[in-house]
């Protein structure tokens, strides 16, 4: 049984969730391909929880990716991540660009459970009325 783990969510692109050990090896992953399906983050967490017999209790930090990227999947990465973070008491580390282990040690950015995290963007939502209405 792994004795402490760090959860990992990326949803700049496509969605990936990542269990990460205390050295920052990937324990277990789950992920979608931009475009196809929908990965829900939660249920996915638990299975992959229940899957490695992880403790909650034994949960680090919260890693989640700042952006830019997918404005939907930079709010889903934001609201799963405050949410998990202000209800297990764990802080949220916060990174950019492409995740290195050495992060674990040193991260730049780290946010307690009561702060909300709000992503970078990078630019406003692609959807307008127009489109909406069309694939309605």
């Amino acid at each position: 049984m792994v004795k402490e783990w760090y959860l990992l969510i990326d949803c700049r692109e496509a969605k990936r969730i990542e269990l990460l050990n205390g050295e920052g090896k990937v324990i277990d992953a789950a992920f979608e391909e931009r475009g196809v399906g929908a990965l829900d983050i939660v249920v996915n967490l638990y299975s992959l929880i229940e899957r490695n017999s992880l403790g909650l209790s034994n949960l680090k930090a919260i890693l989640v990716a700042e952006g830019p990227g997918s404005y939907t999947g930079l709010k889903i990465a934001a609201s799963c991540a405050n949410a998990l973070s202000y209800s297990l008491l764990v802080p949220k580390y916060i990174f950019n660009g492409k995740f290195q282990k050495k992060f674990l040690k040193k991260p730049q950015k780290v946010l307690l459970p009561f702060e909300i995290f709000e992503p970078k963007y990078g630019g406003k939502p692609k959807i307008n009325l127009k489109k909406f209405l069309k694939t309605n």
